[in-house]
Order: C-alpha cells, then structure tokens, then sequence
C-alpha cells in the first residue's frame, strides 16, 4: 500500500489457518473400461475471514460437489 509520497508501506497480515476436506468414492463399470468417482469437497470449512495482499476479501466457506467419469 502506497503512502502519500508514493512509497510503499510494509503492513503485517494475522496468519491465519484454513482446512480444507474432500471425500470421493470410485466405482468401476462395463468390464472395468470406465471409472466413475462422486466427490464433494469442502473448502475453508470453519468459515475464516482473511484477505489477500491487496485487502481483497477472501471467500468463506464453499462446498463442490460432482461426479467425474474416465
């Protein structure tokens, strides 16, 4: 962050501890030539509030969810 002269200040940040989780399954189909996987992560899961570099917000919590097919 800039002063009024233009120079930059040097600000400290709180450190800050994030966990994150992610549980999947895989099952394998017509004579094992395909593989499904159900997945669901979850990020940031006890909701921390932080903020990047540039004192942009970070996100909370957020959960995905999905199904992958190879």
């Amino acid at each position: 962050m800039p002063d009024d002269t233009g120079n930059l200040l040097e600000i400290g940040y709180k450190p800050v501890f994030l966990t994150d989780i992610k549980l999947a399954y895989s099952k394998k189909f017509l004579n094992d030539n395909i593989q499904a996987q159900l997945y669901v992560s979850a990020n940031n899961i006890f909701d921390v509030k932080y903020s990047d570099l540039s004192y942009v917000q970070l996100p909370g919590r957020w959960i995905k969810a999905g199904i992958k097919l190879t």
